[in-house]
Order: structure tokens, then C-alpha cells, then sequence
């Protein structure tokens, strides 16, 4: 019995080594590409873009649609992968956001307040990834992050004149679409 266990688990490690080889691999294959008009497409967009099955639901996302019968060229396939890394990089400033509203770091006696505002939070955090700040919505159940998005107008004004979109969408913590091009991250308070 215990050599049959150490025969699975070195079976379960020279799995986990194979594909952590095989995925560094695909990485480094895709991340020496260098850079198309601008594009950026090193390692850290590659790890950063990977992550974005994890952290968005992409069940709403508006997409472009190709002409019948074009295949996306490698340009196009480059500037789709630079945007799920921007819409990895609004994730990850909107949980930043909203965990310095949870720990009272930032002023949150208000129900609305815009991310301009969170002083505890490094400025180029407090805002998404096309440059916009975040709305965040508190109330006793849930903190939302509301961005513009890529298809969205900047929010003007302050964030107590701006509506939060109604939505089904349960506080877990991902990236949701939302009507208007806009984006969220809800979580739970």
C-alpha cells in the first residue's frame, strides 16, 4: 500500500512539473514575440493576459465581429490579447479600490465615491486601463467598482451624480460587462 502511494505520487509530480514546463514554454514562446504598432508584447502582458478566464466574465463583452471567411491576422490576435491585459489590469485596479474601501483606508462614509478621491491608494491604481476613474457604489451587502470600460464614456462630474446600471450580477469578485460598455468588479462587504 505505501508504494503504491509513492508510485501516484511521483506520477501526480511529474505531471505537475510537465505542464508547469509545457506552460512556461507556451509563455516564453509567446512572450519573445517583441512588438507590433505600439503593442507591447512581452512577458508580463502574456502572464497578465492569461489571467483574464480567471477574473472576467466575458458571457457580455461586446465583440467585433471578422468579414465571412477572414481568419484574424496575428495583428489582430495581438491587439485582442492587449485587451483582455487591459481588462486585467481595470480588474486589478478595481480590487485594489475596493479592498482599501473595505479596510476603511479610504473615505467611505458617503455611498458614492470616485476612485480620485481614495488617497490610500497609489494614483495610477485609481484609475481603469483606458485612463478613466471608477465610480464605487457602497452599501451594507456589497462594494461595486463601475468603470467607463473600452467602449464606455468617461464618467464627468462627481460620482454621486452617476447611476450604478441595474444588474443580476452576484458580488463575486470577477469583472462583468454591463450595459453601455461599461465595466464592474462587485464584491461582497
Amino acid at each position: 500500500m505505501n508504494r503504491v502511494l509513492k508510485v501516484i505520487g511521483f506520477i501526480v509530480a511529474v505531471a505537475i512539473v510537465g505542464c508547469a514546463a509545457f506552460i512556461g514554454y507556451q509563455m516564453w514562446t509567446l512572450g519573445r514575440g517583441g512588438s507590433a504598432e505600439g503593442v507591447n508584447f512581452n512577458g508580463k502582458t502574456v502572464v497578465l493576459a492569461s489571467m483574464a478566464p480567471m477574473v472576467i466574465d466575458f458571457k457580455n463583452q461586446p465583440v467585433a465581429q471578422l468579414s465571412a471567411g477572414t481568419k484574424p491576422d496575428e495583428k489582430t490576435k495581438r491587439a485582442a490579447y492587449e485587451e483582455r491585459l487591459k481588462l486585467v489590469k481595470t480588474w486589478q485596479n478595481a480590487t485594489t479600490l475596493i479592498s482599501a474601501t473595505k479596510s476603511k483606508k479610504a473615505e467611505n462614509s458617503k455611498p458614492v465615491i470616485s476612485s480620485t478621491d481614495v488617497a490610500a491608494v497609489a494614483q495610477n491604481a485609481r484609475l481603469d486601463a483606458w485612463g478613466h476613474k471608477f465610480c464605487l457604489f457602497i452599501d451594507k451587502d456589497s462594494v461595486t467598482a463601475l468603470s467607463p470600460g473600452p467602449l464606455g464614456q468617461p464618467f464627468t462630474g462627481n460620482c454621486e451624480q452617476t447611476k450604478l446600471p441595474a444588474t443580476t450580477i452576484k458580488p463575486d469578485g470577477r469583472l462583468h460587462f454591463l450595459d453601455a460598455g461599461m465595466v464592474a468588479v462587485i464584491t461582497k462587504r
